[in-house]
């Protein structure tokens, strides 16, 4: 044990033994976390099942999370789902959120999209955020429930409102193409902020975007590589594309300054991005990779991977992989060299 609340923690432990409910899931928590005591899943669960024993409602749905991940015990998805029918029977919001997912994508039950969301649906009438999101997503996809756009765009609303990550980027996006609610980028982009402050990765690429091209916000290139970096660090393939580009191209470009231009670009990083990018499956990533085997910009020349990836671009309907290659029939780079082919492929591209 450790820090300053380690007397706290021997406090709440005291009452755990003595047989408090609510005690015990405090402890369990603190143990699954690691707050003020040395993380540790399987005592975690050990108090969870001495909480879910009592019937403590919140214990039961940890104790069933526990279960279907296998953090502490051994992995058993249809434990996990008796634990959380017994805490939805108790009217969890999150038990019962948890039961409408496995309904969903048919865990350990037969998959019924409809029953998915009349749970989902039966959780936010508690004002539950999560399950108003994923209401809204319902709506939104036609999943479970008649499509309606409106309606998703009010289940978003309610639950960003209410600091729910996922429904704040999902209310941007709808302000952003006008989906169910008047277009507004102004709106979308305050949204896209508030997402992108809780770890949304898909609202940093979007906010990173903004800020590059400047889209309501005033251009900026340090808070484009801010946000476009973070979004790319958890494998957003759009981010890492234009984070290369932000490498590969500096300041000097972005800010159309040439006295910018002989210092401020690192093609090495950007060609780096664009790899990620391109694994990834990003076709702009993937032409533009291409292109900087084919100059050898920032990598080694070499045109057969120049043509490998301007093939994946292409098969992406990308017209930049369609006019590259067409580049390389015309020229023989890492092809046999063939107008006719070279003439298709910047016929396609036009």
């Amino acid at each position: 044990m450790f820090g300053k609340k380690n007397k706290e923690f021997k406090q709440l432990l005291k009452k755990a033994k003595k047989g408090d409910a609510d005690a015990q899931f405090k402890v369990a928590c603190k143990y699954y976390d690691g707050t003020d005591i040395e993380r540790d899943y399987e005592s975690a669960v050990f108090w969870l099942k001495k909480s879910a024993g009592q019937g403590n409602g919140d214990s039961q749905n940890f104790l069933g999370c526990c279960y279907e991940t296998g953090n502490g015990v051994e992995k058993n998805v249809e434990t996990a789902f008796v634990w959380y029918n017994k805490s939805a029977e108790q009217k969890n919001p999150v038990a019962i959120c948890n039961i409408a997912r496995c309904y969903k994508y048919g865990i350990c039950v037969e998959q019924d999209k409809g029953k998915a969301f009349e749970l989902f649906e039966k959780a936010a009438l508690q004002n539950y955020p999560k399950a108003l999101n994923e209401c809204g997503v319902c709506y939104k996809t036609g999943t479970g429930v008649q499509k309606s756009l409106e309606k998703s765009a009010e289940y978003f609303l309610k639950a960003a409102g209410l600091g729910e990550a996922n429904a704040q980027y999902n209310l941007a996006t709808a302000y952003a193409y006008g989906e169910g609610i008047a277009k507004d980028l102004k709106k979308a982009i305050e949204w896209f902020k508030k997402a992108a402050g809780q770890g949304v990765g898909n609202a940093q690429y979007y906010l990173g975007y903004a800020y590059y091209k400047g889209i309501v916000v005033e251009r900026d290139f340090d808070n484009a590589v801010k946000w476009l970096s973070k979004s790319a660090e958890q494998g957003n393939a759009s981010a890492q594309f234009w984070l290369g580009v932000c490498y590969f191209y500096g300041k000097g470009i972005f800010y159309r300054n040439p006295k910018l231009y002989d210092y401020d670009f690192d093609y090495q990083k950007g060609v780096e991005w664009f790899i990620k990018s391109a694994e990834n499956g990003c076709a702009s990533a993937q032409s533009k990779l291409g292109t900087c085997y084919l100059e050898g910009k920032g990598i080694g020349q070499d045109y057969d991977k120049a043509v490998f990836w301007f093939k994946k671009a292409a098969e992406q309907g990308n017209k930049g992989g369609y006019y590259n290659l067409g580049y390389c029939y015309q020229n023989g780079y890492g092809v046999e060299k063939d107008g006719k082919k070279a003439e298709e492929w910047y016929k396609k591209s036009e």
